[in-house]
């Protein structure tokens, strides 16, 4: 019941079984390399959606995940990626920051990190000519920061 693109028209039975080989087998896809799984597994880990019965929700995992497709990105010539396979980096890039300022799932809020990473989002927006949503960010990064001085 996972995203599989090799095998289209294949189905297996909807089991706790299947469901944890098939997350085994997405794991080890992320592992070897494989972008769009990296951001399927740290979407399961995110959300708890798609997860096997023998995992939970960890977002520092999540975060893993998502930091390893980001450097992924980084690393292909030019920046240059499939937008078909991939969500856009400001999207990766804003989710984090979120995960770091709510905090939670295994993860300990950071507000500091979670401004640094919507602005990093908002210049990654920028460049993509999305401006609405680069300023949206960059305000989220200033609520972020807001938060540390209130500690």
């Amino acid at each position: 019941q996972l995203p599989h693109h090799i095998l289209p028209d294949m189905e297996l039975e909807d089991n706790a079984g299947n469901r944890m080989k098939g997350f085994k087998y997405l794991l080890q896809a992320a592992e070897a390399g494989d972008r769009s799984a990296m951001i399927i597994v740290a979407r399961a880990f995110d959300t708890g959606v798609n997860l096997s019965a023998d995992r939970k929700q960890d977002w520092a995992e999540a975060i893993h995940w998502y930091d390893s497709a980001l450097n992924m990105m980084d690393c292909d010539e030019g920046g240059e990626f499939d937008g078909t396979q991939d969500e856009p980096r400001y999207l990766l890039l804003a989710r984090e920051g979120e995960m770091y300022q709510e905090g939670g799932n295994n993860l300990t809020a950071d507000p500091q990190r979670a401004g640094d990473l919507f602005t990093e989002a908002a210049e990654a927006a920028m460049a993509a000519m999305k401006g609405r949503l680069a300023n949206q960010y960059y305000m989220k990064a200033e609520e972020a920061w807001a938060l540390m001085e209130e500690e």
